[in-house]
């Protein structure tokens, strides 16, 4: 493996890491086992799609509570505030 030393400085050898070349001396092993591509982190469509939904349906929820009742929830907020704070 490539050590700072031989690369210079810590800052070089982020870029070198993080730019793909992680190449290094004999005994890393093959470099293509550990390499990804792009879609391998990603979540499938259905997950990505029920997540946003889910995250959609509480923004809008907290919206709705906020234009409807928002004078109401301020005076609950202070209620607990007192109650915490003493």
């Amino acid at each position: 493996m490539t050590t700072i030393n031989e690369l210079g400085s810590a800052h070089e050898a982020g870029e070198k890491y993080f730019s793909g070349d992680r190449t290094g001396s004999a005994g890393d092993g093959d470099s293509s086992a550990n390499s990804h591509d792009a879609n391998s982190a990603r979540a499938p469509a259905a997950v990505r799609y029920a997540l946003f939904s889910v995250l959609g349906a509480v923004i809008a929820g907290a919206l709705y509570l906020v234009a409807v009742r928002g004078d109401a929830l301020l005076a609950d907020l202070s209620a607990i505030a007192a109650l915490i704070c003493g």
